[in-house]
């Protein structure tokens, strides 16, 4: 029997006793087993983790590729962290997801695939000629919570070496708790990032915001339905197609940025300009910022122009 349902089972037996010695020597007994813990998860002092920290070293860091981003973040997004990826409908949030698993293919990512197949994904992706990453997904799935999606990540961890998972989405993630959507999300996000801590897996949870006009940028202020998505993740990013309302129309100036707006690693309030082609996101080199750059003075005049 685990220490833990031991200390429950006295505790309900110290309860149904009415005998007030009785009492007392349950206690005790009680008393006596917690000074005798050793569990993984004891009481230890901060001089140990400080030997623990020097031993170890600076935490494992996965670097994607951009620039930019791994930069900010001091070398990539550190190992067991959980971070949520946001954007307006149809912005792009699964395709950059998939480029980021083909830019972590050593780290053997694990997609959980709710919103669409992955073999929808993969003929996309084929579609478009791109490489298709070497990672991984369960085949199949019926009722989705939290400890499913532990024993799924365990299972590919075991099986494949997975360091990263990306969740797509957490709308689709249910729970027992049947109050309000709100807490039930809260309930999840508490759950996923205790489970990154627990597996020491990195996980990217994809979210919805609430509806924007679509030249604003967003932020962590608009992330749809629970505060707690934002208080309790470590890292949250936006993915925005950077645009001008011009007379009434929508004008792109060719960059989709990345935006860091909350970190616990730093690098927080950064944008990303990023180039998409056919599936593929590139950071834009020093000319194609330039040209957006560009793009977007010759839009703001024309703007100034139409309100004359």
């Amino acid at each position: 029997m685990k220490f833990k349902e031991i200390i429950e089972k006295a505790d309900i037996f110290e309860r149904s006793i009415n005998n007030k010695i009785e009492k007392e020597i349950i206690k005790e007994r009680k008393l006596e087993l917690l000074k005798q813990y050793e569990g993984e998860d004891k009481i230890i002092s901060w001089n140990d983790l400080e030997e623990k920290v020097k031993t170890q070293g600076d935490p494992e860091r996965f670097a994607s590729g951009i620039e930019t981003f791994d930069t900010e973040l001091r070398g990539g997004i550190e190992r067991g962290r959980l971070a949520v990826l946001s954007a307006s409908s149809k912005m792009g949030k699964t395709s950059f997801c998939i480029d980021l698993m083909r830019k972590f293919e050593q780290y053997k990512p694990c997609m959980i695939t709710l919103e669409q197949p992955a073999e929808e994904l993969i003929r996309e992706q084929l579609f478009y000629r791109n490489e298709i990453p070497e990672a991984y997904s369960p085949k199949t799935f019926n009722k989705v919570n939290t400890e499913w999606i532990e024993d799924r990540l365990l299972e590919s961890y075991l099986k494949n070496g997975t360091k990263i998972a990306i969740i797509d989405h957490l709308d689709f993630i249910e729970t027992e708790n049947k109050s309000d959507r709100r807490f039930q999300i809260q309930d999840i996000m508490q759950d996923l990032i205790l489970m990154a801590r627990r597996l020491n897996i990195t996980i990217i949870l994809i979210s919805h915001i609430n509806k924007l006009p679509p030249e604003e940028a967003p932020n962590y202020y608009n992330l749809a339905e629970s505060s707690s998505i934002y208080k309790l993740a470590d890292i949250i990013l936006f993915l925005w197609r950077e645009c001008i309302k011009v007379g009434g129309k929508i004008e792109y100036t060719g960059l989709v940025n990345l935006r860091i707006d909350l970190s616990r690693q730093g690098g927080t309030g950064t944008d990303i300009g990023m180039i998409f082609n056919k599936g593929v996101y590139k950071e834009a080199d020093s000319m194609q910022r330039l040209e957006a750059s560009d793009r977007r003075d010759s839009l703001l005049s024309k703007n100034k122009k139409k309100e004359f």
